[in-house]
């Protein structure tokens, strides 16, 4: 719905990412999406990470452990997996979005 009403994901001109904590805290996000999800209290530490493109045309949002940390194996096992991070994270993305 952003990208729709703005011709672009949120973005700041640059490739970057933005470590959310345990709520997802993505500019503008609220206008679309006023209860964003939380990361459960499973007793596994994480956070949410916002990632863009260069010109704001992909996207990825997702669920990670720290550095270091492996998810836990039924986390591991999920279909979307961030092939960029496949031990660590889990989350959506845009169609180009997988290998940022």
């Amino acid at each position: 719905m952003y990208q729709a009403k703005y011709g672009h994901y949120p973005y700041s001109g640059t490739t970057g990412a933005n470590v959310t904590g345990t709520k997802i805290n993505i500019p503008g996000l609220s206008e679309f999406l006023p209860n964003p999800p939380q990361i459960p209290n499973d007793g596994i530490s994480g956070y949410y990470g916002y990632i863009w493109s260069t010109n704001g045309a992909d996207y990825k949002i997702v669920r990670l452990v720290p550095s270091g940390a492996m998810l836990p194996q039924h986390e591991r096992d999920l279909p979307n997996i961030d092939p960029a991070r496949t031990t660590r994270g889990w989350g959506v993305w845009s169609e180009g979005g997988g290998t940022i």
